[in-house]
Protein backbone atom coordinates (compact mmCIF):
# COMPACT_ATOMS: atom_id res chain seq x y z
CA UNK A 1 0.00 0.00 0.00
CA UNK A 2 1.38 3.53 -0.68
CA UNK A 3 1.79 5.83 2.28
CA UNK A 4 2.59 9.63 2.23
CA UNK A 5 6.31 8.88 2.96
CA UNK A 6 6.91 6.99 -0.99
CA UNK A 7 4.02 9.13 -2.64
CA UNK A 8 6.60 10.59 -4.62
CA UNK A 9 8.36 7.07 -5.58
CA UNK A 10 4.67 5.92 -7.11
CA UNK A 11 6.26 6.90 -11.00
CA UNK A 12 4.20 6.73 -14.20
CA UNK A 13 3.48 2.92 -13.18
CA UNK A 14 1.47 4.25 -10.50
CA UNK A 15 -0.29 6.69 -12.88
CA UNK A 16 -1.13 4.04 -15.44
CA UNK A 17 -2.50 2.53 -12.58
CA UNK A 18 -5.08 5.31 -11.70
CA UNK A 19 -5.98 5.19 -15.36
CA UNK A 20 -6.52 1.67 -15.18
CA UNK A 21 -9.14 2.01 -12.18
CA UNK A 22 -11.20 4.38 -14.19
CA UNK A 23 -14.21 4.96 -14.41
CA UNK A 24 -14.79 5.63 -10.54
CA UNK A 25 -14.85 7.87 -7.92
CA UNK A 26 -11.68 9.18 -5.59
CA UNK A 27 -12.80 6.38 -3.25
CA UNK A 28 -13.33 3.19 -5.38
CA UNK A 29 -9.84 4.25 -7.45
CA UNK A 30 -8.41 4.22 -3.33
CA UNK A 31 -10.19 0.89 -2.57
CA UNK A 32 -8.76 -0.28 -5.97
CA UNK A 33 -5.39 0.24 -5.65
CA UNK A 34 -4.78 0.62 -2.01
CA UNK A 35 -2.93 4.28 -2.74
CA UNK A 36 -2.80 7.01 0.17
CA UNK A 37 -5.80 9.04 -0.34
CA UNK A 38 -4.10 12.54 -0.09
CA UNK A 39 -1.45 11.53 -2.98
CA UNK A 40 -4.54 10.30 -5.25
CA UNK A 41 -6.46 13.19 -4.78
CA UNK A 42 -3.43 15.37 -5.68
CA UNK A 43 -3.04 13.34 -9.01
CA UNK A 44 -6.75 13.17 -9.90
CA UNK A 45 -6.49 17.04 -9.66
CA UNK A 46 -3.39 16.84 -11.53
CA UNK A 47 -4.88 14.24 -14.31
CA UNK A 48 -8.25 16.89 -14.61
CA UNK A 49 -6.08 19.62 -15.23
CA UNK A 50 -4.40 18.28 -17.79
CA UNK A 51 -7.26 16.90 -19.27
CA UNK A 52 -6.61 12.94 -18.95
CA UNK A 53 -9.47 12.55 -17.03
CA UNK A 54 -13.39 14.21 -16.87
CA UNK A 55 -16.34 13.96 -14.36
CA UNK A 56 -18.58 11.77 -16.21
CA UNK A 57 -21.86 11.58 -13.91
CA UNK A 58 -22.33 13.14 -10.25
CA UNK A 59 -23.53 10.36 -7.37
CA UNK A 60 -25.57 11.18 -4.65
CA UNK A 61 -23.95 11.54 -1.30
CA UNK A 62 -25.37 11.22 2.00
CA UNK A 63 -27.72 14.35 3.02
CA UNK A 64 -26.32 17.85 3.23
CA UNK A 65 -23.09 16.69 1.04
CA UNK A 66 -21.98 17.10 -2.47
CA UNK A 67 -22.49 14.97 -5.04
CA UNK A 68 -19.38 12.75 -6.00
CA UNK A 69 -17.81 12.77 -8.98
CA UNK A 70 -17.08 9.69 -10.92
CA UNK A 71 -13.60 9.91 -12.94
CA UNK A 72 -13.40 9.13 -16.88
CA UNK A 73 -10.71 8.32 -18.51
CA UNK A 74 -9.90 10.84 -21.89
CA UNK A 75 -10.91 14.81 -22.51
CA UNK A 76 -14.54 15.83 -22.60
CA UNK A 77 -16.80 19.04 -22.59
CA UNK A 78 -17.65 19.69 -18.84
CA UNK A 79 -21.45 18.91 -18.41
CA UNK A 80 -21.06 19.89 -14.76
CA UNK A 81 -20.21 22.90 -12.49
CA UNK A 82 -17.10 21.42 -10.44
CA UNK A 83 -15.18 23.16 -8.20
CA UNK A 84 -11.79 24.56 -9.64
CA UNK A 85 -8.23 23.63 -8.39
CA UNK A 86 -5.61 25.98 -8.28
CA UNK A 87 -3.11 23.04 -8.97
CA UNK A 88 0.19 23.26 -11.11
CA UNK A 89 1.03 19.53 -12.07
CA UNK A 90 4.43 18.26 -11.57
CA UNK A 91 7.21 17.74 -14.47
CA UNK A 92 6.70 14.03 -14.01
CA UNK A 93 3.04 14.27 -14.58
CA UNK A 94 3.08 16.66 -17.40
CA UNK A 95 5.42 13.85 -19.10
CA UNK A 96 3.70 11.50 -18.34
CA UNK A 97 0.56 13.48 -20.29
CA UNK A 98 2.47 14.44 -22.88
CA UNK A 99 3.02 10.21 -23.44
CA UNK A 100 -0.71 9.78 -23.16
CA UNK A 101 -2.02 12.41 -25.24
CA UNK A 102 0.64 11.40 -27.81
CA UNK A 103 -0.73 8.07 -28.16
CA UNK A 104 -4.11 9.40 -29.35
CA UNK A 105 -2.00 8.58 -32.83
CA UNK A 106 -0.43 5.81 -33.69
CA UNK A 107 3.13 6.32 -32.86
CA UNK A 108 6.50 4.33 -32.76
CA UNK A 109 8.61 4.66 -29.26
CA UNK A 110 11.37 6.55 -31.39
CA UNK A 111 8.26 8.87 -32.66
CA UNK A 112 7.27 9.50 -29.03
CA UNK A 113 10.50 10.31 -27.43
CA UNK A 114 10.61 13.18 -30.26
CA UNK A 115 7.25 14.20 -29.85
CA UNK A 116 7.04 14.28 -26.02
CA UNK A 117 10.99 15.00 -25.18
CA UNK A 118 10.92 11.82 -23.02
CA UNK A 119 13.66 9.06 -23.05
CA UNK A 120 13.31 6.35 -25.02
CA UNK A 121 13.23 4.11 -22.21
CA UNK A 122 11.05 6.00 -20.04
CA UNK A 123 8.60 6.28 -23.29
CA UNK A 124 8.99 2.40 -23.79
CA UNK A 125 7.97 1.71 -19.58
CA UNK A 126 4.92 3.59 -20.18
CA UNK A 127 4.16 1.77 -23.03
CA UNK A 128 4.77 -1.26 -21.58
CA UNK A 129 2.66 -0.79 -18.27
CA UNK A 130 -0.43 0.99 -20.42
CA UNK A 131 -0.29 -2.38 -22.96
CA UNK A 132 -0.04 -4.67 -19.81
CA UNK A 133 -3.08 -2.91 -18.45
CA UNK A 134 -5.17 -3.06 -21.48
CA UNK A 135 -4.99 0.81 -22.28
CA UNK A 136 -3.61 0.83 -25.68
CA UNK A 137 -2.45 -1.74 -28.29
CA UNK A 138 -0.37 -2.17 -31.41
CA UNK A 139 -2.09 -0.12 -34.00
CA UNK A 140 0.33 -1.21 -37.15
CA UNK A 141 3.64 -2.13 -37.51
CA UNK A 142 6.12 -0.59 -40.29
CA UNK A 143 8.99 -1.70 -41.90
CA UNK A 144 12.45 -0.03 -41.20
CA UNK A 145 15.11 -1.35 -43.27
CA UNK A 146 13.57 -4.12 -43.19
CA UNK A 147 12.57 -4.81 -39.71
CA UNK A 148 8.87 -4.71 -38.20
CA UNK A 149 8.34 -1.88 -35.84
CA UNK A 150 5.41 -1.22 -33.51
CA UNK A 151 3.16 1.85 -33.70
CA UNK A 152 1.25 2.23 -30.61
CA UNK A 153 -1.56 3.97 -29.61
CA UNK A 154 -4.28 4.23 -27.17
CA UNK A 155 -7.49 2.18 -26.75
CA UNK A 156 -8.67 -1.17 -26.02
CA UNK A 157 -8.19 -3.25 -29.19
CA UNK A 158 -6.40 -6.53 -30.54
CA UNK A 159 -2.24 -5.88 -31.10
CA UNK A 160 -1.88 -5.90 -35.29
CA UNK A 161 -0.49 -9.13 -36.48
CA UNK A 162 3.63 -8.60 -37.04
CA UNK A 163 4.73 -9.28 -40.06
CA UNK A 164 7.90 -11.28 -41.58
CA UNK A 165 11.16 -9.10 -41.61
CA UNK A 166 12.14 -8.55 -44.77
CA UNK A 167 15.08 -10.39 -46.49
CA UNK A 168 18.47 -8.86 -47.55
CA UNK A 169 17.75 -9.65 -51.46
CA UNK A 170 14.11 -7.84 -50.40
CA UNK A 171 16.01 -4.68 -48.86
CA UNK A 172 18.41 -4.33 -51.66
CA UNK A 173 15.60 -5.30 -54.66
CA UNK A 174 13.71 -1.48 -53.09
CA UNK A 175 16.70 0.14 -52.58
CA UNK A 176 17.97 -0.48 -56.18
CA UNK A 177 14.45 0.31 -57.48
CA UNK A 178 14.24 3.51 -55.59
CA UNK A 179 18.00 4.09 -56.31
CA UNK A 180 16.76 3.50 -60.42
CA UNK A 181 13.66 5.73 -60.13
CA UNK A 182 15.71 8.41 -58.43
CA UNK A 183 18.43 8.52 -61.77
CA UNK A 184 16.06 8.32 -64.33
CA UNK A 185 14.13 11.56 -62.55
CA UNK A 186 17.93 12.92 -62.94
CA UNK A 187 18.45 12.11 -66.49
CA UNK A 188 14.33 14.08 -67.52
CA UNK A 189 15.36 17.22 -65.79
CA UNK A 190 18.70 16.93 -67.22
CA UNK A 191 17.08 16.57 -70.60
CA UNK A 192 14.19 19.26 -69.65
CA UNK A 193 17.07 21.56 -69.49
CA UNK A 194 19.15 21.18 -72.03
CA UNK A 195 16.90 22.67 -74.61
CA UNK A 196 15.73 25.49 -72.07
CA UNK A 197 18.83 26.54 -71.78
CA UNK A 198 19.66 26.45 -75.43
CA UNK A 199 16.58 29.29 -75.98
CA UNK A 200 18.08 31.42 -73.40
Amino acid sequence: MTNLKTRNRLGMAGYVQILAELPGTTEEIQARTGMCMQTLRVLLREFRVLRLIHCSELRAGLPRSSPIPVWALGDAPPRFALRPFATVPRAQVIAFASIVRALEHPCTLNELAQETGVGVVAVGRVVKALRARKLSHVATWELRHGTPVQRHVMGRGPDARRPRPQSRQQINAKHNARRSARMQMLEMLRRTAGPVSAMA
